[in-house]
């Protein structure tokens, strides 16, 4: 039961996010769990303004391939998901 849910889960958020999106999701729980301790809760707000400024290089740079709407929302994906890992 637990494999098929694993299998499941694997699939679908892979399909859902991608990988572009599984690496922002990553990105900004590895953020927030890392930077939690030296900063506290200062690291919610410092990830932000690293996914924002991610974002402004990516608009600078005129790269259209680049979703930004769906970099955005895997951006708040792995910050939530950051934040329940540290509570």
């Amino acid at each position: 039961m637990i494999q098929k849910f694993k299998n499941w889960f694997n699939e679908h958020t892979i399909y859902l996010a991608g990988v572009d999106g599984m690496a922002h999701i990553l990105v900004n729980v590895l953020l927030i769990a890392y930077l939690y301790k030296p900063l506290g809760w200062w690291c919610i707000p410092v990830t932000i303004c690293i996914d924002i400024l991610k974002e402004v290089i990516d608009m600078e740079e005129g790269d259209t391939k680049k979703n930004s709407k769906h970099d955005i929302i895997c951006d708040v994906i792995g910050i939530v998901l950051g934040i329940l890992i540290i509570i």
